[in-house]
């Protein structure tokens, strides 16, 4: 290259260069409103969106998103009105719920001065180049209040993006901003999702058994939708392990028990193929999901159960399962939840479900994000990928004792399984197994995807032959 053009073209790089690793991304790139629906509103209460402050190092105008993120919730078709206004004008009987809102932006960057001076001297094979990589993130959170002041509920959502600057023999200004915008619409309909399905709010602004024009409303479970067929789902495999005998342990006296009667239920009544496990080491869990690995593919469901002792190790962060072999303070025959986690990642199965009832079975979990039931809403399930764990505990000791021979937690599992009569998502047979165990027991089930395992937005769905 002449002299006299490569001096151009270094004035010109140079500080374009420099200008990039200098540049703030705006994080008030708020997304266009979506369009409004005309469907009907469900429910004859108002919401009031009293505050939306956005904080950080942020100029917003906080009118500008408090009206925004109104419009996504009032999309949803679920209050009969959804108003930002902020002195609050009493609905009739008092029928509403104020909303208040908390939103922080945040951009962070790694930017590579010394690998972006080759571009001065342009050469192919140094094309493309990424001299700035970044990302963009949004967090919020809502509170949910009754006109008397009382909490009704609270949430939080989270969304990030990854962002960068790339050269490409030209300047191009990556996608920071166009990406940001849409970590703000992920959060507002997550918090959307939120307001319109939580069973607290519901059940204060139930619907009104009549709507305009004077028509009933049918009410139609997921379960009992006609239109759903079983064989529309692929086939069902389960993996059922229960221990009670532990030479190296205290003995338990239920799980046996427990897991031969979810193993009865889901063959006789779900048309599962089970393999149980009664009292095995950790040589036969791992072969058994090394099998399942080997043989089921995109068109299958795995459910593995599992009722035995559990342990955490807090200085490792890491939770484990016990087989009949293991001992205490000797790791070696443990079974950690990374390698449950690499084995369920490895499995080609379509939905993977973990019923875990032992101590400390939370660790396995992370919070998941419930959408809102609409039309299609169990076809979406089945077409997306499930990787999902219900616990019967959080980081804490569970009963080993109940009713009838179970533990509370597989006695309201097996009771789930028994009520259910068509098709039931994880997220709603969840929900029942939660309020009967909680009711019995001093433990909280938890419900979420499995860390680092490849959950795509699906759910597991039980699906009743007999």
């Amino acid at each position: 290259m002449p002299a006299a053009l490569r001096l151009l073209f270094c004035l010109f790089i140079i500080p374009v260069v420099f200008a990039t690793g200098c540049t703030k991304v705006n994080l008030v790139s708020f997304p266009s409103a979506p369009p409004a629906s005309q469907l009907p509103a469900k429910s004859e209460y108002t919401l009031y969106v009293d505050s939306v402050q956005v904080h950080g190092d942020v100029n917003a105008d906080q009118d500008a998103v408090k009206t925004l993120f109104s419009k996504y919730l009032d999309r949803a078709r679920y209050f009969n009105n959804v108003l930002a206004n902020g002195a609050l004008e009493t609905a009739p009987d008092d029928k509403y719920l104020v909303v208040r809102s908390n939103i922080t932006p945040k951009e962070a960057h790694e930017f590579n001065w010394w690998a972006a001076w080759p571009a001065i001297y342009p050469m192919p094979f140094y094309w493309p180049w990424q001299p700035k990589k970044g990302d963009v993130s949004v967090s919020m959170d809502c509170s949910v209040y009754t006109p008397a002041g009382d909490l009704v509920a609270e949430y939080d959502a989270y969304e990030t993006q990854p962002y960068s600057v790339t050269f490409y023999g030209f300047f191009n200004n990556g996608d920071a901003e166009a990406n940001l915008g849409a970590c703000y619409s992920s959060v507002f309909e997550k918090m959307t999702d939120e307001l319109t399905s939580d069973k607290r709010i519901l059940a204060l602004t139930r619907v009104s058994p009549m709507k305009t024009g004077g028509s009933p409303q049918p009410k139609v479970r997921v379960a009992e939708q006609p239109a759903i067929l079983a064989g529309n789902f692929g086939n069902y495999h389960a993996l059922v392990i229960g221990i009670d005998t532990y030479p190296g342990l205290t003995n338990l006296k239920t799980a046996v028990n427990d897991a031969r009667s979810v193993s009865d239920i889901l063959k006789q009544k779900y048309g599962f193929e089970v393999t149980l496990l009664t009292n095995p080491g950790r040589a036969d869990i791992i072969a058994s999901l090394s099998r399942l690995r080997k043989t089921l593919t995109p068109r299958d469901n795995l459910l593995i159960y599992y009722a035995g002792h559990g342990w955490l190790d807090k200085r490792a962060d890491e939770g484990y399962w016990l087989p009949s072999d293991a001992k205490a303070g000797d790791e070696s025959n443990w079974i950690s939840n990374s390698t449950i986690t690499s084995a369920i990642r490895a499995n080609e199965a379509k939905h993977v479900l973990i019923v875990a009832d032992s101590c400390y079975s939370g660790k396995l979990t992370r919070a998941i994000h419930i959408n809102r039931k609409t039309q299609g809403y169990i076809q979406r399930l089945s077409e997306k990928k499930a990787r999902i764990v219900m616990s019967s505990g959080g980081l804490e000791p569970v009963e080993d004792e109940g009713k009838q021979g179970h533990s509370v937690f597989a006695g309201a599992f097996i009771d789930m399984l028994e009520r259910n009569n068509a098709v039931i998502e994880g997220t709603e047979a969840f929900a029942q197994v939660r309020h009967s165990v909680m009711l019995n027991a001093d433990q909280t089930p938890e419900y979420g995807d499995v860390r680092k395992a490849g959950h795509e937005g699906g759910d597991f769905l039980f699906v009743r032959h007999k």
